[in-house]
């Protein structure tokens, strides 16, 4: 059974690595002029992202992985990796303590017995709401 889970796993980060090559950065340019007047807030952006596309159950390591691959690539302005990577990882441990989705959800549903939707969504939901705007004003105006 860990075989299997580490193949997933393993499998959904090389998903989101494949992705990365299948988008042409050129096509985005329209989208690069919207993305570069919001600098940093693109970071907020991309944490919302990873956060919103694990509630419908897209795993965060396949968002991560794409985002990390594609955000370098576009050169927006006041987007630095340091940045980049904090965003993605509070987004990434938001994720996995919200979705009823995620592996360690599931397993927590599992011992407890306790519905993976009332764990992430009643008991750390109030945690989501408020720790999201403090992280996006740390994102936006903290020196990275």
């Amino acid at each position: 059974m860990a075989a299997f889970a580490q193949c997933v796993l393993g499998a959904a980060g090389y998903l989101g690595h494949l992705c990365v090559g299948l988008v042409d950065t050129q096509q985005l340019a329209p989208l690069l002029t919207v993305l570069n007047q919001w600098g940093a807030f693109n970071a907020v952006l991309a944490m919302l992202m990873v956060v919103g596309l694990a509630q419908v159950g897209v795993n965060p390591i396949v968002t991560v992985t794409l985002l990390v691959g594609l955000l370098p690539q576009l050169a927006i302005e006041g987007l630095t990796p340091a940045l980049i990577g904090a965003s993605l990882m509070v987004g990434w441990a938001l994720a996995l303590m919200s979705s009823p989705m995620t592996a360690s959800m599931l397993i927590l549903s599992r011992f407890t017995g306790v519905p993976a939707t009332r764990i992430g969504y009643r008991w750390n939901g109030k945690f989501l709401v408020a720790s999201i705007p403090l992280l996006a004003a740390w994102f936006v105006w903290a020196p990275f």
